[in-house]
Order: C-alpha cells, then structure tokens, then sequence
C-alpha cells in the first residue's frame, strides 16, 4: 500500500526496504498499474497501453508456443503478438486478447474479411469469409465446425431409362 511500511520489489533485484521503495517511486517519471494475484502473479496490466509488457510478451508466449494460424506451427521466436479484436478497434492488451501469428497469418487475419474472437482460455474462434468456422486451442490442436463436404450431384436426367411421360 502506499506510504505503508511493506517492503517493495525491484524487479530483477527482489524486495527493497519501504522507504527505499518510495524513493525510487518519486524518481519514476510514469507509471505502469499491475494488478497481481494472492501469489504475486501479475495477472492484469493497463489494458489501454498499446503495447504489453515484457511479462505478458512472455505469458503469451509460454502458452502458445507457436502461431495460433489455423494449422500453422511456426515458432514463437518468428511471430509476432497479435492483438485477436484490433487495438485500434477497442481491443485491450491483456491476455485474454492476445495471440501469437506469424507475420503471413497476422496479414492474412487483418486482410481476408473473415472474423477472430477469443475465448477465456486461450482458445481462438475462427469464421472465414464463407462462414467455414474453427477453434484452435493453445496447444496447436484446432476442430472445425460445421465444414459440410460439398452436396452429391443432382441426377442425370439423361441416365433414366424410361421414356418422359408427354
């Protein structure tokens, strides 16, 4: 709390004494709210900052692993963050908005027209432009919905033995 007596936490150094703590914050010139977890874990961070921190980069990364492009697998090293509901359309910069793509899929989704949203756990929705829809999950696993194959041919009319009836 401010002006308590708890220690803070340099990061990359860990816990500083409390007065040393609110030295360093007068020095700040801005800040960044991280709200954490009962077990220090930064679980939220200023979702109207554009780009995310080093800690959520990480986050996304350890839970994708590869780019969330339907059947794609390119590594995590050559993609690049991916805001699902555009930033620039209201999107936020938290994990539950964020995904890996390569730069090839991260073209793709913002040009074809089709649509992305993404679940509570990572899982992205996909609805193309024909309405072909999918989900693909964190692990690079993905089902589809709905893909009928294409309807049998009408029949021949010229097949049928039997004379028209006029």
């Amino acid at each position: 709390a401010a002006g308590g007596d708890e220690p803070g936490e340099l990061d990359g150094y860990g816990k500083i004494p409390a007065d040393m703590a609110r030295r360093l914050a007068e020095l700040a010139k801005t800040w960044l709210p991280v709200i954490t977890d009962e077990h220090g874990k930064a679980v939220m961070v200023a979702r109207e900052m554009r780009h995310p921190p080093e800690w959520l980069k990480r986050e996304v990364r350890l839970r994708d692993g590869t780019c969330r492009g339907l059947g794609c697998r390119t590594h995590w090293k050559d993609c690049e963050l991916d805001h699902t509901l555009a930033w620039e359309h209201g999107g936020k910069t938290e994990l539950n908005n964020l995904a890996l793509r390569c730069k090839s899929d991260h073209l793709s989704k913002h040009a074809d027209g089709g649509r992305v949203w993404q679940g509570d756990n990572g899982e992205l929705h996909h609805q193309t432009r024909s309405r072909h829809a999918y989900t693909s999950y964190p692990d690079g696993s993905w089902i589809s919905h709905g893909v009928q194959p294409p309807p049998p041919p009408p029949p021949n009319p010229f097949d049928n033995p039997e004379p028209p009836p006029f």
